[in-house]
This record gives C-alpha cells, structure tokens and sequence, in this order.
C-alpha cells in the first residue's frame, strides 16, 4: 500500500475523529502529564504522514528562549520569560522535565547570558521624548 496526500480518507469516521481530537490537544492543551501520550503520539504521526506524503512541512524548531510551556503553573509562558520569572524552575525543568526536548531546551537557556535574553526590546524602554 503506498500513501498519497488522502491518506486520512484511508481511516473510519471513528479514526478521524480521534485523530482531529488528538491534533487539537497536542496544539491547545497538552500539560505534559503521561497519561496523555497516547494523544500526542496520534497527534505527531499524523503530523508525520502528512510531512511524508507532502501536504504539509514540518515547522522549523524554535528558538530555546521561545519554546512554549503547555502545562502546569507556567501555561503559555516562554522559557526566556521564566529566565526573569522563576530561573529556579528552568532550572528544575533542564534536570526534571519529562520531555527531551524541553529539558534539552532548559539546559541551553540556562547557558545563555541574561543579558543576551533581553534583547533591543529592553533598551528602547524609553519614550522617544
């Protein structure tokens, strides 16, 4: 069997509906607990087929400092604003996180300057008068 862009008409309504649950869950509302997996595993595979039979590429990574925390107490934060936040939870996430990505992502934020974090956003604080 080989696979063309059509490949989600190959699945039942059942599959497809499941398949668009997981991908809504993986986008909006993951928090990382592991009981999850299942839905993040359906959600990639089918961001995998479709990168496969070219419908779609895959995004470019982002930066560490831009990664988006999706669960827990920081939902919705950047790594690079927890710097300023909580360091001690980067920290934490960089030795803790259940993700290899994520913690991989920690470690290279924490080996950032602070002052390269800030950026030109931060020296142009100043009203223009």
């Amino acid at each position: 069997m080989t696979l063309d862009s059509d490949w989600r008409t190959l699945v039942d309504e059942r599959q497809r509906k499941e398949i668009a649950l997981a991908e809504v869950y993986a986008r909006d509302f993951n928090h990382g607990t592991t009981g999850h997996n299942q839905l993040m595993l359906i959600a990639r595979l089918a961001e995998l087929l479709d990168v496969a039979v070219g419908v779609k590429e895959l995004p470019p990574p982002p930066e560490p400092a831009e990664v988006v925390l999706r669960f827990g107490k920081h939902n919705g934060r950047t790594l690079g604003e927890l710097m300023y936040l909580d360091e001690g939870y980067v920290e934490w996430l960089a030795r803790e996180a259940r993700d290899e990505s994520l913690r991989a992502a920690a470690q290279q934020v924490l080996a950032i300057p602070i002052d390269d974090l800030i950026g030109d956003e931060e020296e142009n604080d100043e009203p223009p008068y």
